[in-house]
């Protein structure tokens, strides 16, 4: 496959791979790209990713308020655990490869928090590039449901990952895990624990606890998704513990 933009020299043939629901680019209407010569074509093009980004944007609304709804039943952690702003670098978007596409601007999804070497694939946003989302995502598979011709092929960059964890081996990447377990006064301490001699930092807490039994959001700092396995293992190991999953 070759970019739009390839120009063609004599002789040579072209094959057009459709996709069984099509729908423009993004890079179509892109001043440097050039594609689209006419006001019109440019005109409609806009208008088709705005109808799809206002719907986007609906669904992240409803999806705020629930949070907010939660998020007012979060209880305050324990005094004795303070979270300290990390010093260490964190993975970028430039650790991810758009297939076929050079020097577009990528961003890894909050939502889902990749990790590599997890399965990823891009989602065209409105000004923002393309966001990377887990294969496994809920949020991703509702975008592909509602706009497939939007989602679009990426692959971690191995090469630059393998450069930057020399150049950097303290470089990690943000996960979420929540835990669910018993709420006893020293559950924190000892997860605290645990994940300090397991060398993971935490970036985020968010504790709540109801009839006994608390549910726990960590965001922690990891270096790929081999090494948040061995986390979610050793944290279930703590007494009370039912159960730690990724989100």
């Amino acid at each position: 496959m070759v970019p739009l933009d390839t120009s063609l020299q004599n002789g040579q043939t072209v094959e057009i791979v459709a996709v069984k629901h099509g729908g423009p680019s993004r890079d179509w209407i892109s001043p440097s790209r050039n594609y689209l010569r006419s006001q019109r074509a440019r005109t409609r093009v806009r208008a088709w990713f705005n109808a799809l980004d206002d719907e986007e944007a609906g669904s992240k609304s409803t999806d705020a308020k629930v949070e907010q709804k939660t998020e007012a039943k979060v209880i305050t952690p324990a005094p004795e655990i303070v979270l300290k702003q990390s010093t260490r670098k964190q993975g970028q978007a430039s650790d991810v490869l758009v297939v076929g596409v050079d020097s577009l601007m990528t961003q890894l999804a909050r939502c889902c928090r990749p990790v590599p070497p997890d399965a990823i694939a891009g989602f065209v946003t409105q000004g923002r590039g393309v966001s990377i989302h887990r294969r496994s995502c809920k949020t991703f598979r509702g975008l592909l449901e509602r706009a497939p011709e939007r989602v679009i092929q990426t692959a971690w960059n191995d090469s630059g990952l393998e450069t930057a964890v020399v150049n950097d081996p303290k470089r990690v990447f943000p996960a979420d895990l929540a835990v669910t377990g018993l709420d006893r006064p020293e559950l924190m301490r000892e997860l605290f624990e645990i994940l300090s001699r397991q060398g993971v930092h935490v970036i985020d807490l968010r504790k709540s606890a109801k009839r006994g039994l608390a549910q726990i959001l960590l965001t922690v700092e990891i270096k790929d998704s081999v090494a948040l396995r061995l986390t979610q293992n050793a944290l279930e190991e703590v007494k009370g513990v039912t159960q730690v999953r990724r989100r």
